[in-house]
């Protein structure tokens, strides 16, 4: 037999930390989730599957836009004219107590129900299938649902079990990897986690993780399982890359020599192209104290964004900073003999606060914190602070 195992679609998720996009990058990531989805369907047909699996969290939120709903139906459609079958299962974000709107599916798509559920199908080669799972009635189950699951029967080829829920969790269906082996099922289709990880290899129990990732911490391909019988009788998972939108980080160094456009042309050339539009996060390894704060800055952000053309296969959305020499802090300038009440209000971290990281020009920017600066703004301090004790000066 042939099938797909796909967690964690979470159409109509509205992509995080990305803001203030500019009109090109937004038609990457705005439909990026629904593109997955279109691709995985086009896999289907291709390889002519038997069925496919969706293990929970169709959708991002239990109140999902009904445009979402309505492209999600098409594609199911598009299974329907293949005569693919789908077994479907609703997860903690798309719960089914408080579901927005019917669900209109194609005959070929069954919806489990809060119960747990066995859907038996016969494959075009003749092969008994028997699949199991359940839909979340609402957002936490706090207790394991594997009890409630048959064990597999001798006129079953393979059962299959579907099961969105995480082993150390307890408010999403925990389970543990003992009591899912005692129903001798031959693959587990979990759902749940974001990552792509095999929790037993023999037989199968694992997550896809989700079709695309949706925020910085989910980096690198996201897709689906084809899984596909061998002649031992084995379901054996492969992934299939789908996304069309992946989060990636790149590591870049920089020397206290370079100008900030240098600084920006090294960015950029480390950035490899790929196939797919990135979202990338630059860290910048042992960053010289000159570079660090204008790096974190507004200005260094906008100066990114003015150097980005519409022919770029990638955006930078983040740029994290790691100081050379830890411990030390950052660029804390300013006279040795302050007073206490003084200390650290003429460092760049403090005029950031004040304002400094809105400014646009970089020039200005680097003016502010270049020592001899934050000394002359220190002195000018000096000079007021004599002047109010010898009541001299005057507020105007």
């Amino acid at each position: 037999m042939k099938f797909i195992h796909a967690g964690d679609l979470h159409l109509g998720n509205a992509f995080l930390d990305l803001p203030q996009l500019p009109e090109w990058v937004l038609e990457h990531v705005q439909s990026a989730s629904m593109w997955a989805l279109e691709s995985l369907i086009d896999t289907a047909i291709r390889a002519q599957v038997d069925v496919v699996l969706f293990p929970g969290d169709i959708y991002d939120t239990h109140m999902p836009n009904p445009h979402v709903q309505w492209l999600f139906q098409q594609q199911m459609e598009r299974l329907s004219a293949a005569h693919i079958p789908v077994v479907l299962g609703f997860g903690n974000h798309d719960y089914t107590d408080t579901m927005d709107g019917p669900l209109h599916f194609p005959k070929n798509v069954t919806v489990l129900t809060n119960q747990v559920q066995t859907v038996r199908l016969v494959m075009q080669n003749g092969e008994n299938v028997a699949v199991s799972g359940f839909s979340y009635p609402k957002r936490h189950l706090k207790k394991s649902l594997v009890a409630a699951f048959p064990v597999r029967q001798a006129d079953e080829d393979f059962h299959i079990g579907m099961y969105h829920g995480a082993q150390d969790h307890g408010d999403y269906a925990q389970f543990t990897l003992a009591d899912l082996n005692r129903k001798h099922y031959q693959y587990w289709a979990l759902g749940h986690i974001h990552v792509r990880q095999t929790l037993q290899a023999e037989p199968f129990i694992g997550y896809s993780g989700n079709l695309q990732g949706l925020n910085r911490t989910e980096i690198g391909l996201k897709g689906f399982y084809l899984v596909q019988s061998n002649q031992q009788g084995q379901l054996i998972p492969e992934f299939q890359a789908c996304a069309p939108v992946i989060w990636t980080q790149v590591h870049v160094q920089l020397t206290e020599q370079m100008n900030w456009s240098e600084v920006i042309d090294r960015i950029r050339h480390q950035i490899q192209r790929q196939n797919k539009f990135q979202l990338v996060e630059i860290d910048v390894e042992q960053v010289p104290h000159k570079l660090a704060a204008g790096l974190q800055s507004v200005a260094f952000m906008n100066q990114l964004s003015e150097r980005a053309q519409a022919t770029d296969n990638f955006w930078i959305h983040r740029v994290e900073v790691r100081i050379a020499g830890q411990g030390s802090q950052l660029m804390e300038l300013g006279t040795e003999n302050w007073q206490a009440q003084k200390q650290g209000l003429v460092t760049t971290a403090h005029l950031e606060d004040l304002g400094l990281k809105l400014v646009d020009d970089l020039e200005l920017y680097d003016y502010f914190q270049k020592s001899q600066t934050q000394q002359d703004i220190g002195r000018a301090m000096d000079e007021v602070i004599q002047a109010i004790q010898r009541g001299q000066w005057h507020a105007d």
